[in-house]
């Protein structure tokens, strides 16, 4: 998404709230935010997957874990992109 985000507001791709779809400004600020916030997660998460191949947890416990960190990672990506959002485009209203 950071190399060729989506130009136009779609339902199929891209990263789409109703936050980020209230407009083409708002869609690309969001686009382009959350592209960089993914690829720092995938670095957390490619670090923490690391430190996790030299501790050699068992397979159920490894498997909740990298669960978690994926779930916890999104999670963080959308709240920070929502709260850029918020505080980049508040006068506009």
């Amino acid at each position: 998404m950071l190399k060729y985000p989506p130009k136009n507001r779609n339902y199929f791709y891209g990263y789409r709230t109703r936050q980020s779809m209230e407009s083409q400004e708002k869609w690309d600020f969001a686009q382009t935010f959350a592209a960089r916030e993914m690829i720092k997660q995938a670095w957390y998460m490619l670090t923490i997957a690391t430190v996790g191949l030299f501790l050699n947890p068992e397979e159920m416990l490894s498997m909740f874990l990298s669960f978690g960190f994926i779930l916890l990672s999104v999670i963080i990506m959308l709240v920070k992109t929502e709260n850029k959002l918020k505080q980049k485009f508040k006068q506009a209203k």
